[in-house]
């Protein structure tokens, strides 16, 4: 559950938390979903917390939300989450880009790193290029894209890239490696939807098993499950090949004070569940 990190651990909860100890200071880097749930965790249980976000506003990985129709239900929870801080007694710094120096200097008691991840470039020749771009700018501004698109990555988030794009008037190919399009899909309910939609769209397509090879002069080159080598004419390139935990902005923080978390992303590109058990974790102890 998005909402609620301890559904399913109910029988164990008691033995998980320990009481509050004394009243911390505590300093969150970076205001995404794993910042917020720990801030929220943190000032309930009777610590005074400041997040430190570098954007103009809250919402970190998750706020392509505001821009893609079908991700209502993630808008929701995004949108709860920032209420929810705003309603308690925490300082939120926007537009703030935390340093170590400058968070020593504050002299918290305990330091959370919650930076997140960045997206990877993939060692595809041309992935550098002008008309290349990352799914996660994307879904914020389908507008940069032009009127042909190639998204090289059909996992979740590629294939949503795709169908956001689709919806808006591009026409999209997906190229996905593996056998199966958006294969890290849940697969209860949410799959099925998921595929009865990207099939309603007449200008989605996808190829599976294709390996990019290249990208220039305006072409995608892949080649398929037979070794076959085929070309794609692209305004546009849309890469969506995994995300990298920035560990090392987040170890940056290490040993500033007398203790030191890491949570979400920046540990290991991780879900929204995993990302709130982290905090649930850290929050439960503090």
């Amino acid at each position: 559950c998005s909402v609620n990190p301890i559904l399913g651990l109910e029988h164990h909860i008691a033995k998980m938390v320990r009481e509050p100890s004394s009243p911390k200071q505590i300093a969150v880097i970076g205001g995404g979903p794993g910042g917020m749930r720990a801030a929220l965790m943190l000032s309930d249980r009777g610590h005074q917390v400041t997040i430190f976000e570098k954007s103009d506003s809250l919402g970190g990985a998750i706020r392509h939300a505001d821009f893609v129709d079908f991700k209502w239900p993630l808008k929701r929870y995004k949108d709860w989450l920032i209420a929810q801080v705003e309603k308690r007694p925490i300082q939120i710094r926007l537009n703030t880009q935390a340093t170590p120096d400058g968070i020593a200097a504050e002299h918290f008691d305990i330091v959370l790193a919650a930076v997140g991840a960045e997206p990877v470039r993939p060692p595809i020749p041309g992935a550098d290029g002008a008309n290349v771009s990352f799914a996660t700018d994307i879904l914020c501004d389908h507008t940069k894209a032009g009127h042909k698109v190639v998204v090289i990555g059909g996992g979740e988030v590629g294939t949503e890239t795709g169908m956001h794009l689709a919806e808006h008037g591009h026409e999209v190919m997906v190229l996905e490696m593996r056998d199966t399009l958006a294969a890290d899909t849940t697969k209860i309910h949410y799959r099925s939807m998921f595929q009865a939609y990207w099939e309603s769209l007449p200008n989605f397509h996808y190829q599976l098993n294709a390996t990019c090879t290249a990208i220039r002069d305006g072409k995608v080159f892949y080649r398929d499950a037979d070794g076959a080598e085929h070309s794609l004419e692209a305004d546009t390139v849309v890469l969506s090949a995994g995300m990298k935990a920035k560990r090392d902005e987040a170890l940056a923080y290490y040993g500033i004070c007398d203790r030191f978390y890491m949570i979400g992303d920046c540990r290991k590109a991780a879900t929204r569940q995993q990302t709130n058990r982290a905090a649930l974790a850290v929050a439960s102890q503090s």
